[in-house]
């Protein structure tokens, strides 16, 4: 029975879609702002003409009531009718009846094929529906841009690796801080007058590699807000641009992953449900750096008797999201961030035989942060909702450096060793 479950969800989810009840209340709304609310509620889309509903106010008071019962008081008395296919609304303006001709026909122009030709066939329907979250027409602001995960994946970069900084160097009035690194200068700014945010949440450290990547992974983001002029005043603390990442919540629908081993890193993704209501979200990127630089340490040192040298660098990202929807109207989240950079350098000498000479030097650098946060999500009404967030950010650097030096002389053995630690940490809550 359980192999059959993933069908009997398949095919009774439409229906599921479709019993979903809505709550809505609208006075002389544009209607696509109404339809909007009815998406979210039921996770339907709409199919129409953008001339069908050209400059159409919908005034609207429902409280609990199905979609269709919905959808005929809003369109009662107008000329559009709807139909329900699947997870799609179609609206069609209903087409006058002809009235019946009792006259008899005197010419009828009939249209013969010869057995030899293939009598044309009318094409099936085909049915194209997109979804456009934040219309640039339907807002004032000025300097705002909204890019989705796809965008930036589709955007060309370095190594073919999706980077979120990277695409937004494309955008007008900001350029690159260096040649190839994530940094960006917005209007002329400093890369330090940028604010960075993960899910409304600070992040300090915001690149790999000296900036050669940034801490985004692009398979865990749903989308980015970004201003780069003309910033809210609620988004206060930087001079140049806010940026906000959005990480994307688990599908309802089934269990989904993807892998990809690129140039540089390789990644792993996978979310789904976990029962009815709850969902979640794992994303995981790391580097190739250290597994790369082995062969290349390898034919250095072996051209050396003297001195082995060491290098090791690697990052990682990691986001998890557990999503939780009590009703249409409220949903908890909770998610966690930790990203992290290792370089490891240093040399060694070889013991000299002679004079019993020894020299070692190791160097350990380590950064990143690490984010935590638990919310909730409340829709008062179609057109006021609230978000209601703990959260625990943390930005950590080390460095450790050890060093020991010994020397035999006759029977006496001078040794010095040395070890020098430092830490470096902001927590915020």
């Amino acid at each position: 029975m359980k192999k059959y479950t993933p069908f009997i969800i398949m095919l009774l989810l439409p229906i599921i879609l479709q019993a979903q009840n809505v709550t809505i209340r609208a006075v002389n709304q544009p209607a696509a702002i109404v339809f909007r609310s009815i998406v979210e509620q039921t996770g339907m889309n709409f199919v129409y003409s953008s001339e069908l509903l050209k400059d159409m106010k919908v005034s609207v008071n429902v409280k609990d009531k199905s979609l269709k019962q919905t959808l005929s008081e809003i369109f009662k008395g107008s000329d559009i009718e709807y139909r329900i296919k699947g997870k799609n609304v179609i609206l069609t303006r209903r087409q006058p009846k002809k009235k019946e001709d009792k006259k008899v026909a005197k010419r009828q122009n009939v249209t013969l094929y010869p057995s030899s030709i293939t009598v044309p066939k009318m094409l099936e329907e085909v049915v194209v529906v997109s979804r456009l979250e934040a219309p640039a027409v339907e807002t004032a602001e000025i300097g705002a841009k909204k890019l989705t995960a796809q965008e930036i994946i589709n955007t060309p970069v370095m190594f073919g690796e999706s980077d979120v900084i990277k695409a937004l160097q494309m955008q007008p009035g900001i350029s690159e801080g260096q040649e190839g690194l994530a940094g960006m200068n917005v209007h002329g700014g400093n890369a330090d007058e940028n604010l960075c945010m993960l899910d409304n949440v600070p992040l300090y450290q915001v690149n790999h590699f000296a900036g050669l990547f940034s801490a985004f992974n692009a398979e865990a983001i749903r989308y980015i807000d970004f201003f780069k002029s003309s910033i809210p005043a609620k988004y206060d603390g930087r001079l140049s641009s806010y940026l906000d990442v959005r990480t994307k919540n688990g599908n309802p629908d089934g269990h989904h992953g993807s892998a990809k081993l690129g140039l540089t890193s390789g990644s792993f993704n996978i979310d789904g449900p976990i029962g009815r209501r709850t969902t979640y979200s794992v994303a995981l990127r790391r580097s190739w750096f250290d597994v790369l630089s082995i062969p290349m340490l390898a034919i250095i040192n072996s051209s050396s008797d003297d001195e082995k040298i060491r290098f090791r660098y690697a990052f990682m990202d990691l986001n998890a999201k557990v999503t939780h929807r009590f009703s249409n109207k409220a949903t908890a989240f909770a998610s966690v961030y930790f990203g992290n950079d290792i370089l490891k350098t240093g040399s060694s000498d070889k013991e000299q035989p002679q004079t019993g000479w020894y020299d070692d030097d190791k160097a350990d650098f380590h950064w990143g942060n690490l984010v935590a946060q638990t919310g909730l999500n409340y829709k008062f009404k179609p057109e006021m909702s609230a978000e209601f967030t703990a959260a625990y950010t943390r930005y950590f650097s080390g460095m450790t450096h050890d060093w020991l030096s010994k020397e035999t002389t006759g029977e006496n053995t001078v040794e010095s060793h040395s070890v020098t630690k430092t830490r470096n940490n902001i927590n915020d809550w």
